[in-house]
């Protein structure tokens, strides 16, 4: 499991930080999950903790991957210990991602 800490941004309040280096590939934690509130499928999600920290870029350093209900981010480089893990929120499949930016 990596190690991470939330603590403030240079890019916007707060962000998801790794204290390990984290290799290419790397399952870094669950990011969202599907459930079933308005039985719209565009806007039912949960985020998790980390989901709601991590802040966008159009240089990202984590991905998601699907696996049934469930979104994990994994990390789509080398990233170094101390490094703020970023998301592109376009990246997001679904109309729900307004209410992650």
């Amino acid at each position: 499991m990596v190690n991470l800490e939330i603590k403030g941004s240079n890019i916007a309040g707060h962000g998801v930080f790794t204290r390990d280096n984290i290799v290419c590939g790397e399952n870094i934690g669950l990011g969202f999950k599907r459930i079933s509130t308005t039985g719209n499928p565009d806007v039912d999600y949960a985020r998790t903790s980390l989901g709601e920290k991590i802040n966008h870029s159009q240089d990202p350093n984590i991905g998601l991957l699907q696996n049934g209900d469930k979104f994990y981010f994994i990390s789509s480089r080398d990233i170094r210990s101390g490094e703020e893990l970023l998301l592109d929120y376009g990246g997001i499949p679904w109309e729900g991602k307004r209410d992650f930016s």
